[in-house]
């Protein structure tokens, strides 16, 4: 991305400013709220982004911690593709509000994950059902919209942000999920899953499903 491209990109946002600030860095704002940082040459770009963004890209190397406050990410532009750590894992997830009993389910369980560890992390979710289709394939949906599957040859699928989809599909242990939406589901081998990560992508995938529920779904839910 070029600079005027990125700001471009910037400034269309609605209430978008650009402010100097320590000398020649270019800050993009919002209600005097930095969204967006470059440096003067425009060759770094820092910004702040979700949990499984931010472990994504700094574990994988894509990215450093940005200098300008905690969740930052800095270097968003430098070379490499996104890989794994030494141990052949990508880093899990951070537990998301609402959803901190699944986590502590996964967390100090090492090894495999198994369905039935699967399911104990989605069921503890507000409002999960569950499903057993064709007598293999379990289903894990909220007010109806899928957010996880499992399946003893498939392993488990589960929705992602595009950045974590990124990472995980072109570099990591995951593929696209067949049968989800193209650039949104990966599929994850169970052999590849630690306990301690899968809370975070069955999390993470719930409320980008709760997302396209009504507001008063999502505050039945406690998510609004």
């Amino acid at each position: 991305m070029t600079r005027e491209e990125l700001h471009e990109a910037a400034m269309a946002l609605p209430g978008a400013t650009l402010d100097l600030k320590w000398g020649d860095d270019h800050c993009y704002c919002v209600g005097g709220k930095m969204f967006a940082a470059t440096d003067g040459a425009y060759s770094n770009l820092s910004f702040k982004a979700t949990d499984i963004a931010f472990e994504a890209l700094t574990e994988a190397g894509r990215a450093r911690r940005a200098l300008y406050g905690p969740g930052q990410v800095g270097d968003a532009g430098g070379p490499g593709r996104p890989g794994r750590r030494r141990d052949g894992r990508l880093g899990q997830d951070r537990p998301r509000a609402g959803g901190g009993q699944a986590h502590e389910e996964a967390a100090g369980r090492a090894g495999a994950v198994t369905p039935a560890q699967i399911q104990a992390v989605a069921m503890a979710l507000p409002g999960a059902t569950h499903v057993r289709l064709w007598d293999r394939l379990d289903v894990y949906k909220v007010r109806g919209k899928v957010f996880a599957s499992c399946a003893e040859g498939q392993g488990l699928s589960f929705k992602a942000t595009e950045i974590a989809y990124e990472v995980l599909t072109r570099d990591g242990p995951g593929r696209p999920a067949p049968g989800f939406t193209p650039g949104h589901w990966v599929a994850m081998p169970l052999a590849e899953l630690e306990a301690d990560e899968t809370a975070g992508w069955i999390e993470t995938s719930y409320r980008l499903a709760a997302a396209g529920l009504t507001k008063k779904a999502r505050k039945e839910l406690g998510l609004a």
